[in-house]
């Protein structure tokens, strides 16, 4: 299954490679492949960031600023999504795990918005310390809940994903 995994991870990383130059600079690209090639899962952070380029020539604050926005509006849609299932859930104990991951993921979004606000800032030593509180509640809740769900185990993954592509970039600043 891991060789299956790698195999596809790095189809899509070299296909996002060669059609994503079109639509931004080499400086870009570069600085995107650099990234990239550091979280588990590439293919989701090429297309993450390709797809939303505020411009073809953004540099590495600017694709940091990117992806701290990115990433407070997933975790907001994340934790959104634990609320709703929460309040159709009928099996008590499913109940208490998305409540639980409910709370975990409001943490996720309060550190997420520090972390936006220090980029803007151009604060990256502390925007780094905010995204590295954001992992321990992602993996809490993942740890929870195990693989009941796929959707919750493909969210906390694209999390960890996002908390990976900004303390990349926080350190590369």
């Amino acid at each position: 299954m891991n060789t299956f995994y790698c195999i596809v991870s790095f189809f899509l990383v070299v296909t996002s490679y060669l059609i994503t130059p079109s639509l931004s600079d080499q400086t870009t690209q570069d600085l995107i492949s650099q990234i990239c090639r550091t979280v588990s899962d590439p293919g989701f952070c090429f297309d993450q960031l390709n797809k939303n380029l505020p411009s073809p020539q953004t540099d590495l604050r600017g694709l940091t600023r990117l992806t701290t926005g990115l990433a407070l509006a997933f975790a907001r849609d994340t934790e959104t999504f634990f609320q709703r299932v929460k309040e159709h859930e009928e099996n008590g104990g499913l109940k208490k795990l998305y409540e639980f991951c409910e709370s975990k993921y409001h943490s996720v979004v309060g550190f997420m918005q520090g972390a936006k606000y220090d980029a803007d800032r151009a604060d990256f030593v502390s925007m780094v310390n905010l995204l590295q509180l954001c992992g321990p509640p992602v993996i809490e809740c993942q740890t929870a809940l195990g693989d009941i769900i796929y959707a919750v185990r493909s969210k906390n993954a694209h999390m960890r994903t996002f908390i990976s592509m900004g303390l990349k970039e926080g350190t590369l600043l």
